[in-house]
């Protein structure tokens, strides 16, 4: 049976609503539909995530809707050799005509089994296999499908095409997107993207692949030692072929290292190809600053270019001042250049007014295009008027500060973050007894977004004279409360007046809460992560003598928490009762910097009232799934109170 969201329809203008590492498993049944992330997630609980959407010819099983990850993130994704994961592998299998945007996928773990040994003719002593194409959010993305603003951390290995973010890019648009994955490849490696191409094909269509204003700061290795001249590690791009591809805007500053200098290594791209006359640029306004080791042929920008006879590769203004090292061919911006087929071919590579830093090219340089591009020495290459015809007002800037003193793009970011503040969130719910004396909260997340909860209590009676005159902390007091006196016992009168009790009108963020005439007890806590900022704010509310718990989430970057994302009901034990009061707290533990980090569900407290009994339950729960049975803590009957001590949680607090 197709996974069932429980917010939003699939379409345009209402997507299904992405809150939980469920829903995310759930988009696979629903391929063709348009989708919207509303929390962080962590895949933790997955060992092997099986990708979503797959390619195989003519069946259409390819993801083909939208997935707006709305600046959240997906965290530990995790995918390890299976029988259904062997080909396009990532958090998406394959994707056609698609978008894919906003999403940031952080501490990425994908593993190809290609053994623990193995030596440089690329046979594996335990006989291992890899995957056919490897990317942390695609292996497979064809068929003018756009990548928007996605970016990926973690570890990739194991792929004939491997790239940090995406495997195989076939006629699609990748824009604002980066990548500071460590990537280990078979035969085709990039830092970003591992293989890329666009297409003319009556059968398919004419789709262009365009690649601009991404970047990638990764790793970049080939396990594979066999093969000489069939490996091709790019720090931005491993393999592109260029007759419907165009690349502009981009920078890598990879590390790249061919151990077994048997392939083609360069800071943009392992190799380029062009099998047909463009009247376009080729390549515009790139540069990388990578650090480069081994390889059979190692250039700043590129380290094979293979064209047909005739035809005119053309680089315009871009620069490398890539470091390199290696024992086999080397050129500032391109290390070889070759006709299709393999013969050597030094003409008609255009090369407009671009540069290469000469103090990072090895002098005895085994290749024979070392000349190709211009050479300046590191101080010319930090200085402006270097850069003949460069557009220094809306594409480029440079700045002794920013870049280390070298050309920089204008769309890149050099803000310092802010300094490192630990923080601890205040504890919103002051015990019980305090509730009805204190009518209001604050909690002051930012300059712009103050947050005031007020706390109603009416009708009241004998349960909170008990439960907060003597203690407001249940678990520490529970034989108190056992042995304590009725509800209207002279040592503790109820003294209640309707000044004393608050409005029960009260607003959170601008939205009404409690209506005059209801039961308005409410309590609130939030929730935090592992840096201590605010993730959401639960509200727990009795409505109509019903338990709600709401989930308010913030509008980033605004940090505004006005809307409720998802609400549940308390899991009411006794049929007929009333729930005449909530609490709701998270627990969680302090990391070595001091910073709390929320558990992933809250402690909820409250009291169901029955014809002559108030009974106190507690439960572990996040609203999802079936709720863990609620655990008894105690009872008020009659005017007296008793305990229950058995199951309880002696670590929770009120």
């Amino acid at each position: 049976m197709p996974y069932t969201f429980t917010h939003g329809a699939g379409t345009e203008a209402d997507p299904y609503q992405v809150w939980t590492a469920a829903d995310l498993n759930g988009v696979r049944d629903h391929l063709s539909a348009h989708f919207i992330q509303m929390a962080d997630i962590d895949l933790s609980g997955y060992e092997a995530w099986e990708p979503i959407g797959t390619y195989e010819y003519g069946q259409e099983l390819e993801f083909r809707g939208i997935y707006d990850g709305n600046g959240h993130t997906i965290r530990h994704l995790k995918i390890n050799p299976s029988i259904y994961n062997r080909g396009c592998v990532g958090l998406f299998g394959a994707t056609n005509n698609a978008v894919i945007k906003n999403l940031d996928l952080i501490d990425v773990d994908i593993s190809g089994d290609i053994g623990e040994v193995f030596d440089k003719s690329g046979f594996y002593e335990d006989g291992g296999w890899i995957y056919d194409s490897v990317g942390a959010l695609a292996g497979f993305v064809f068929c003018n499908t756009d990548i928007i603003n996605c970016s990926s951390t973690g570890n990739l290995t194991g792929g004939y095409i491997a790239g940090g973010l995406l495997g195989e890019v076939a006629g699609s648009n990748i824009s604002y997107c980066h990548s500071s994955a460590s990537v280990t490849g078979r035969s085709v490696a990039g830092g970003l993207i591992g293989l890329a191409y666009g297409y003319d094909d009556p059968n398919v269509g004419n789709d262009y692949c365009c690649v601009s204003s991404c970047y990638s700061t990764g790793s970049v290795t080939s396990y594979w030692g066999g093969g000489r001249g069939e490996k091709f590690l790019g720090g931005l791009v491993g393999s592109i072929t260029m007759d419907y591809a165009r690349v502009f805007n981009c920078y890598s500053t990879s590390t790249l290292l061919d151990r077994y200098d048997s392939g083609y290594v360069g800071g943009l791209f392992g190799v380029a190809s062009l099998e047909r006359e463009t009247e376009e640029y080729n390549v515009l306004n790139c540069y990388s600053i990578c650090d480069i080791s081994g390889g059979m042929a190692s250039g700043g920008l590129i380290g094979l270019l293979e064209k047909k006879a005739g035809f005119t590769f053309t680089i315009c203004n871009c620069y490398s001042a890539s470091s390199i090292s290696s024992m086999g061919a080397v050129g500032g911006l391109i290390a070889s250049l070759e006709i299709l087929g393999g013969k050597p071919d030094p003409e008609n590579a255009i090369i407009i007014s671009s540069y290469y830093d000469s103090d990072k090219v090895p002098e005895c340089e085994g290749g024979s295009h070392i000349d190709k591009g211009t050479p300046k020495t590191t101080a010319e290459m930090k200085t402006q008027s270097t850069y003949t015809d460069w557009d220094f007002e809306t594409i480029w800037a440079i700045d002794p500060a920013k870049n280390d003193g070298y050309p920089y793009l204008l769309w890149q970011s050099f803000e310092e973050p802010e300094p490192f503040q630990p923080w601890t969130p205040p504890k919103l719910e002051p015990s019980w007894w305090e509730g009805f004396k204190l009518p209001f909260n604050i909690l002051e997340l930012d300059d712009d977004a103050p947050i005031a909860i007020q706390r109603n209590f009416k009708e009241i009676e004998h349960f909170i004279n008990i439960l907060g005159r003597i203690s407001g902390e249940i678990k520490d007091s529970i034989g108190q409360l056992a042995a304590a006196a009725g509800g209207e016992s002279s040592e503790y009168p109820i003294e209640w007046s309707d000044e004393d009790v608050p409005s029960t009108d009260s607003n959170f963020a601008g939205y009404l809460l409690g209506k005059e005439g209801q039961m308005g007890s409410i309590d609130a806590s939030i929730k935090t992560d592992e840096f201590g900022g605010i993730n959401e704010v639960w509200i727990a509310r009795v409505i109509d003598r019903r338990g709600i718990v709401e989930i308010y989430d913030s509008d980033a970057p605004e940090h505004i928490f006005r809307t409720v994302a998802r609400e549940f009901n308390l899991p009411i034990v006794n049929l007929g009762a009333e729930i005449v009061d909530v609490a709701i707290e998270f627990d969680g533990t302090y990391n070595q910097y001091g910073i709390f980090i929320s558990d992933a569900a809250p402690d909820l407290f409250w009291v169901e009232r029955t014809s002559d009994e108030d009974i106190i339950y507690s439960v572990k729960w996040n609203g999802t799934g079936t709720p863990p049975e609620p655990i008894e803590l105690a009872r008020a009957y009659l005017g007296n109170l008793y305990g229950r001590s058995r199951d309880l949680d002696s670590s929770i607090t009120v």
